[in-house]
């Protein structure tokens, strides 16, 4: 058992939170995981960050900053004093060379493929130069996935070790990683903003929800992160527990490999999307815990208006397979990821829903997303369940780049179009929000149109937390807690 600590009045100091994800890799620059981008999110810092209303950008290594009239070049002016959490100075130097590592092993992300070069002038300032105006870089940089400070010594020390020896600048720091089993995070005493209560951070993993809730009962937990459907239902009679909700930043897909047969014809596609009953999913197997996608993009981040999904109509869909040739149905391969009860649950509807079509599934599954999405990018892909978490907030621009340009990394549907290409090009170079968001509804109105995927729901993200303990429980747009300033009672 896990016991609460206190401190001399007597307040409990260590917050004890589940987990069901894998924790394996705490790199910035190679982690893939969520349940690892909000560890690393505490752990290291950037030069800005995201404001709690989802556009303004705020310091946070970065006192002040310029951006040039071409906006290509994006001047830095570093806060002083600032250590790390082995001692050794955060200045323009370890900045510059943390930056470009991160940017070497990940150099064709939409979020740093524009960059061209760092440069450093002098002991707190630096520049970073893009290859062409870019007016969204900075949200770039705010991401959770964005550039982040690693200890230029530790990195000497470490090389890629660093992963299980994460050194930062952050509010908290490692004190014990037991990888997939448990992290202890330790206050950092000289963390420049320091005033939150919590000493420590226990983050246990389970490989069930059903302990994780047992355990949360008998108060040997005080925080659920990321609580599905099911779950809330059963926990939602303690009275001792609270929740937090934010607005999703995500999408989850059935996705088509657009260039192999038989998906890449429109009409099997278009079958496929009318054969599936998305509304009868998001209220039965989520429990009303998500929100109908009209589109890829979530509502927080675009507003689809009167662009629409075709609706569920099963005699169109046996039509049009039909139409396809195919009116016998077919095999296909079925990439998921099989690591959670409520995505297997999905999976055995989507199977549902497509026996009427006679179409049969290989279920092929993966346990990490990275190769889970190695898989995608490949030929042998053929149907995809897959989701994506934006990695830039407050803008659509690097949510639709990541997914459907061409030459993305992340176009696990090997979708084409010129004219969505140039959109997304335009949007790149376009300063003002309102003509962008003229750009964006072309470019969403014709993946709709195309049906690269359907797009079924955006989970909505929920928090459970012990009320009797935890007063104030504030998360960034990101959905990452921010432990520091967690307010206890």
């Amino acid at each position: 058992m896990l016991f609460l600590n206190c401190d001399l009045n007597g307040k409990k100091t260590i917050l004890l939170e589940g987990e069901d994800d894998l924790i394996t890799n705490l790199d910035p620059a190679r982690s893939e995981e969520a349940s690892e981008s909000k560890i690393i999110s505490c752990i290291y810092e950037s030069l800005v960050q995201l404001g709690s209303d989802y556009h303004t950008l705020q310091p946070e290594v970065a006192e002040e900053w310029e951006i040039s009239d071409d906006l290509q070049t994006f001047r830095f002016r570093l806060k002083s004093g600032i250590r790390f959490h082995d001692g050794s100075p955060l200045n323009a130097d370890a900045v510059i060379y943390s930056f470009q590592r991160q940017f070497a092993l990940n150099s064709s992300s939409p979020l740093f493929n524009m960059i061209d070069h760092f440069q450093q002038h002098d002991s707190l300032n630096i520049a970073i130069h893009l290859k062409y105006p870019y007016s969204q870089f900075l949200y770039s940089l705010a991401s959770p996935s964005g550039l982040k400070i690693i200890s230029k010594s530790a990195l000497g020390k470490y090389g890629d070790e660093i992963a299980t020896h994460p050194v930062g600048s952050g509010p908290y720091l490692v004190k014990e990683f037991k990888q997939n089993q448990k992290i202890r995070l330790e206050a950092y005493p000289d963390f420049r903003s320091q005033s939150g209560q919590l000493k420590e951070v226990i983050i246990k993993r389970y490989r069930d929800y059903f302990s994780m809730e047992v355990d949360f009962r008998e108060q040997k937990l005080d925080l659920i992160y990321a609580v599905p459907g099911f779950s809330i239902d059963r926990l939602k009679w303690q009275g001792m527990i609270e929740y937090q909700v934010l607005p999703p930043l995500n999408v989850i897909f059935l996705g088509f490999n657009c260039r192999q047969p038989p998906f890449s014809d429109p009409k099997v596609r278009k079958a496929i999307l009318k054969a599936i009953n998305i509304d009868e999913m998001v209220n039965i197997i989520y429990r009303g815990k998500s929100l109908k996608a009209k589109s890829p993009v979530p509502p927080r981040l675009f507003d689809a208006g009167d662009i629409q999904q075709a609706e569920f109509n099963l005699k169109e869909a046996k039509d049009l397979l039909s139409e396809a040739g195919y009116p016998n149905g077919f095999s296909a391969k079925f990439f998921f990821m099989d690591r959670t009860r409520p995505r297997r649950t999905l999976i055995e509807a989507i199977e549902f829903y497509l026996q009427p079509l006679n179409i049969k599934l290989e279920m092929i599954p993966f346990y990490s997303w990275s190769e889970l999405n190695a898989a995608c990018r490949s030929d042998s892909a053929q149907l995809i369940w897959n989701s994506w978490q934006t990695d830039v907030a407050g803008d659509p621009e690097n949510f639709l780049y990541s997914l459907f340009y061409s030459s993305s990394q992340f176009n696990f549907f090997q979708y084409r179009h010129p004219d969505v290409d140039h959109w997304l090009e335009l949007s790149h170079l376009e300063p003002e929000p309102e003509k962008r968001q003229i750009l964006y509804r072309k470019i969403v109105q014709q993946i709709v149109q195309d049906v690269p995927a359907v797009f079924v729901f955006h989970v909505i993200p929920v928090f459970a937390y012990n009320r009797q303990k935890i007063k104030e429980l504030p998360l960034n747009p990101y959905g990452m807690l921010l432990y520091h300033q967690i307010v206890l009672n």
